[in-house]
This record gives structure tokens, sequence and C-alpha cells, in this order.
């Protein structure tokens, strides 16, 4: 199953972000992802077709692993999730699950 999370950016944070993201934030969420979690990147619109700036993705392999997330206690995840909301706008973020179709009843 895949976790998709997007979200738009605090106007005149993209290049902040970007510069933040690439240095401080992907290594260490995949360092620290959480058991059963894998990270597959972040992306961005091409040519700013969507309807959000950054998607996130996130695979992993049962529901319950939501639940994980709630409960993680791991410093380095908890700082990063709280520093990368100061770059997005307020109401602006959206996630969803996403589910292969061979597991469709």
């Amino acid at each position: 199953m895949m976790y998709v999370w997007s979200g738009n950016l605090k106007e005149g944070k993209e290049k902040e972000y970007k510069e933040w993201v690439l240095k401080e934030y992907i290594d260490q969420m995949k360092e620290h992802a959480l058991p059963g979690w894998t990270f597959k990147g972040i992306y961005g619109p091409s040519m700013f077709l969507g309807s959000r700036d950054v998607t996130e993705i996130w695979e992993f392999e049962k529901f319950a692993d939501l639940d994980k997330v709630v409960e993680s206690t791991d410093p380095v995840v908890n700082r990063l999730l709280d520093e990368s909301f100061e770059f997005f706008q307020p109401g602006s973020c959206r996630g969803h699950v996403l589910r292969d179709i061979k597991d469709w009843p």
C-alpha cells in the first residue's frame, strides 16, 4: 500500500524547502523509517500541472502500520515532521492511502 501526502508551500518558501529536504529530511527519514514503512520520495508537479506543490510517498505493508505513525516516539522523525510543517500553508495538506488493485476484495 502507499501513503500519499501532499501540500502547498507558503509563498516564497520553495527554494528554502528544497534545500532543507535535500540536506536534512530525505536521508534521515529513510534511515529512521518506522518498521513496515519505506520512504519512496518527494515529488513536485511537472510544468505546474497539479493541485499541490509537494507530494511525499511512502510504502507500507498493512493498515496496522498506520498506527505506528501515531504512536511514533522516534525523536528524529518527530522533529523532522514538526520542522516540515513550518513550510506548508495551513489547511492545504491532504493524505490518502492507495491499495494495489490485486488486493481489492
